[in-house]
């Protein structure tokens, strides 16, 4: 283990992003803060601190209580986290970190930073000796739900399995549990309108963060669903109806999402019941506000009516990422990525279409056929001996792509002093540019 978190320190430490020094607030009377994890009180050895407004604790501590193996790298300054297949790695003093739920194995270091690179509200930093880290972003970003209680100053985080009902605050159009194949099968419908595409993408990365593993696709008249299985062998379904499903229309008036649980009879398996939002947040700044996205849209929708369709949906994904956005602009950006894309698409086809109907000019057929000679001739034994046809004797056609393809033959000498036919295809670009030829 160690060797493997090593090797992943070597390929990933040079990625830090350097931030300026901000200034320390830190509370006086922190050590009445309780850290509960599952109901276990922790106890640290530098009590946990209110720093910059956010509650921070010391990196082994909290790590290790959630199911961590923990390394400092001293040269790096840096603190490796590993738990199955996700490591955490923040750099002392630095608000930029990474946090990787999946292999990065080919990825190049600015993907592994574009897709995982995340940043804190307050930089891990030294007090009396132990590195403190902030609470709130660990415990979160290892899918745990984290409440605080304002009367007795207690912190507490819940690690166990969260279904998607409680993890999104879903309400389910039907909720039932059955025996199946020795299985308890607790089953969850929502209707799909309720539910975003982004939430199940999520909620996909919360159950490899809590040891679940990708196990087979179900795909049959009835829906298309993601199987996701633990070690104890608890399996969880997600996913759509099938659209052509017209059961499940007529019962609920449109496509719906699955989300079942199916649980070995012999096995204890926590189904969490906690509400995943903060009874009260731990400080002022914490209390959740969204960005004001206006511009963004304003953008998204310019670049739409401007026929910028991959612009578009760029703005999108950037959109999404670089920004705290409510539920609402959630679902707008979504159907404005759609709209974007399917324009886009139309687009597509109606150029191939296009393509497939134009006709090659005499003029264009000229210059391409000028320059096939050019790069040909170059290549041949004997080109002064080269036998070239007329430019008509070579067919020119379009492809989907707009490109124009060129195919012919020319009699050159070959090493016998006798002549033989050197057949010729080029690909041209729209600029008659050789995009390739052989």
């Amino acid at each position: 283990m160690k060797k493997k978190m090593k090797k992943i320190v070597s390929i990933l430490c040079m990625m830090s992003l350097l931030f300026s020094m901000l200034t320390v607030k830190v509370n006086a009377s922190n050590d009445d803060i309780k850290v509960l994890v599952d109901g276990t009180e922790l106890t640290f050895d530098v009590p946990p601190q209110i720093i910059d407004d956010y509650t921070m604790v010391p990196m082994r501590g909290i790590f290790e209580a959630l199911g961590y193996d923990v390394e400092w790298d001293e040269e790096n300054k840096q603190i490796v986290a590993n738990r199955n297949s996700q490591f955490i790695i923040m750099t002392l003093n630095e608000k930029a970190y990474l946090n990787i739920t999946g292999g990065v194995k080919d990825m190049s270091k600015i993907d592994i930073l574009n897709n995982y690179g995340k940043i804190l509200d307050v930089k891990p930093q030294l007090v009396n000796g132990r590195t403190l880290v902030p609470l709130r972003a660990i415990a979160e970003d290892s899918g745990c739900v984290v409440k605080w209680n304002n009367n007795t100053r207690t912190i507490t985080i819940d690690s166990g399995f969260i279904p998607f009902d409680k993890k999104y605050s879903k309400i389910p159009i039907y909720a039932g549990d059955d025996n199946s194949n020795g299985y308890i099968v607790h089953n969850y419908i929502f209707k799909a309108s309720d539910c975003t595409q982004k939430e199940i993408d999520e909620y996909k990365t919360y159950l490899n963060i809590i040891g679940f593993k990708y196990y087979k696709t179900i795909d049959d008249d009835e829906e298309k669903s993601d199987v996701y299985i633990n070690n104890d062998n608890v399996m969880v379904l997600i996913g759509y109806s099938n659209k052509n499903n017209e059961d499940y229309k007529k019962m609920y008036g449109e496509q719906v999402v699955f989300f079942d649980i199916h649980v070995p009879q012999n096995i204890q398996f926590n189904i969490s019941t906690q509400d995943t939002q903060s009874d009260e947040q731990t400080t002022e700044n914490e209390i959740i506000s969204f960005d004001d996205i206006s511009a963004n849209i304003n953008q998204i929708k310019s670049y739409i009516d401007s026929g910028m369709y991959l612009e578009a949906i760029q703005e999108c994904e950037k959109t999404e990422k670089e920004h705290k956005i409510s539920q609402e602009d959630i679902d707008l950006i979504g159907e404005l990525k759609n709209d974007a894309q399917w324009r886009y698409n139309e687009y597509i086809k109606q150029e191939k279409e296009n393509n497939k109907n134009k006709e090659v000019t005499d003029s264009q057929k000229r210059e391409m056929f000028d320059t096939i000679k050019s790069y040909v001739s170059s290549s041949l034994r004997s080109p002064s001996t080269a036998i070239w046809p007329d430019y008509t004797k070579t067919s020119y056609f379009y492809l989907e792509n707009g490109h124009i393809v060129a195919v012919g033959h020319l009699e050159a000498m070959n090493g016998f002093g006798g002549y033989g036919k050197v057949p010729y295809y080029f690909e041209f670009n729209e600029d008659l540019t050789v995009n390739w030829w052989n």
